[in-house]
């Protein structure tokens, strides 16, 4: 059975999930310290950079995601209107399935604010098991309704990640 632009639950998944150039340095990442020469008595003070906050980590989490959103749909237009089974599956695997694995590292990546780290970690555990899922998944259940990424699809939303909406 060909899988029609309409019928690809999946699709969601790589629209949502799929991946990005790295962006830990839109949120200031890490815990990298600078280093401030105090004038009246000569002492080195560390001072932490302050941790990104929600809307930035948004920002940059949806940069991940619309930038692979652009790469996602530049697989679908190769493939057609309406590839069959085999053709999918194949293109699923190499091409599409690599870019959510990269997508979910590269939010992972980005330093959240210490309030929404927490969910942050659920969202992208539940991605990761999504992954381990479709990778055990046959032809025919990728183009089944049952689309392992919906609970990280859900948690995205809460997060306040637009990219991948197929709400809009």
């Amino acid at each position: 059975m060909p899988v029609t632009r309409n019928h690809r639950p999946l699709a969601l998944c790589a629209a949502i999930l799929a991946t990005g150039a790295l962006a830990v340095t839109a949120c200031g990442g890490g815990t990298a310290s600078s280093h401030a020469t105090d004038r009246t008595s000569g002492d080195v003070e560390t001072a932490a950079f302050a941790e990104p906050t929600r809307d930035e980590w948004v920002a940059a989490a949806n940069a991940i995601c619309y930038r692979a959103e652009a790469q996602a749909s530049s697989v679908y237009a190769s493939l057609g209107e309406d590839p069959d089974a085999a053709t999918f599956e194949q293109v699923y695997r190499q091409d599409l399935l690599p870019l959510i694995q990269v997508q979910i590292e590269d939010i992972a990546a980005l330093e959240a604010p210490a309030d929404r780290q927490d969910d942050v970690d659920d969202f992208v555990t539940s991605a990761r098991e999504a992954v381990a899922e479709v990778q055990q998944m046959d032809a025919i259940d990728l183009q089944s309704e049952n689309d392992p990424f919906t609970l990280a699809s859900i948690q995205a939303r809460k997060l306040g990640l637009s990219c991948g909406d197929d709400e809009g």
